[in-house]
């Protein structure tokens, strides 16, 4: 294939899959313009915006027809799908905090907003569009799970050495039912790639206490 071909190729894609560049130009504009609008805006987070910009050139590159089309929905159909997977999830999150199964992080009252932007514009779009688009995509549901677990080892301080192994390895495990889930319902028609990009969100949310106090 030939470099004007490869181009067309990609420029197509392009006009398939806008809403990637739109998480894009916002991921750009918050690692370069997050501290001053935010002023409690966490330097880490700058960090973890290249993390996720890089994750958004990889489903680029890599997404597949079958991905493309998972987000070539309707726009009211892709709200209706992101409310239902907001709504649920959140109802879901919410009683299992009020009976003590889940317990909210104590998040500073200065980091919800930029909390909310992160998780919702830019670390579960990114994520899922990574793991449930590309990656299932490629290996199916069970391996892109695992990959999604090791993924977030770092998260659960097992690399680090921060927790004990038991909770590290607990953390991963429960990282891995949330992949397998995700893969299942990023497949349903109801819920689709941003029916679980809104759970995800809402689920990292009311783990760090940004939605739920």
């Amino acid at each position: 294939m030939n470099i004007q071909a490869l181009a067309n190729q990609y420029l197509q894609k392009l006009g398939r899959i806008p809403f990637v560049f739109i998480l894009m130009a916002i991921s750009l504009f918050f690692w370069l313009n997050g501290p001053s609008f935010f002023p409690d805006w966490e330097q880490s987070y700058g960090t973890v915006i290249i993390y996720y910009i890089g994750m958004l050139l990889i489903f680029y590159v890599f997404s597949t027809t079958q991905t493309e089309r998972k987000m070539d929905v309707p726009l009211n159909m892709a709200i209706f799908q992101f409310t239902i997977g907001f709504f649920i999830s959140f109802f879901i999150l919410l009683v299992l905090v009020k009976i003590g199964i889940l317990t909210p992080g104590l998040l500073p009252s200065a980091l919800v907003i930029p909390t909310l932007i992160m998780q919702f514009c830019i670390v579960a779009p990114a994520e899922e569009l990574m793991f449930r688009g590309v990656l299932q995509s490629y290996t199916g549901i069970f391996v892109q799970a695992v990959l999604f677990a090791l993924w977030h080892s770092y998260a659960y301080g097992i690399l680090w050495y921060q927790v004990d192994v038991f909770t590290g390895i607990a953390g991963i495990f429960i990282a891995f039912l949330f992949g397998l889930l995700m893969g299942v319902l990023s497949r349903h028609p109801m819920v689709g790639l941003p029916g679980t990009i809104a759970i995800h969100a809402t689920y990292n949310l009311v783990i760090l206490g940004a939605l739920i106090p």
